[in-house]
C-alpha cells in the first residue's frame, strides 16, 4: 500500500506542476459501513501521509479540507470528508 500512495502523490505533484491553476480533491470511497462509523479509512490514510510530510507540502501547496460540505482550514488530526490541494 505505501507504494500505491507514493505513486498517487507523485502523479499528483507532477499534475499540479504542469497545471498550476488546477485543484486536486482527494476523497476515499465511502460504503455503508464507513459512513456508519463516521470515518473514511482511505481519507484517514491520505491525511496521515499529508501530516507526516506537512513541512514539505505546506511550503508548496495550499491544503484545505471539506467537512459537512463546508470548506475549512486543514488541521492536523482533523476528520475531513475530502481534502483539497492546490499550488500556492
Amino acid at each position: 500500500m505505501p507504494r500505491v500512495i507514493a505513486t498517487v502523490f507523485r502523479i499528483a505533484r507532477e499534475f499540479l506542476t504542469e497545471n498550476p491553476d488546477a485543484l486536486l480533491m482527494f476523497q476515499g470511497y465511502a460504503d455503508g459501513k464507513t459512513n456508519a462509523e463516521g470515518r473514511n479509512q482511505r481519507n484517514a490514510l491520505y491525511q496521515r501521509v499529508i501530516e507526516s510530510n506537512w513541512s514539505a507540502l505546506a511550503s508548496f501547496y495550499q491544503i484545505q479540507g471539506i467537512k459537512e460540505n463546508q470548506l475549512v482550514e486543514y488541521s492536523h488530526r482533523g476528520c475531513f470528508d475530502a481534502i483539497l490541494i492546490a499550488p500556492k
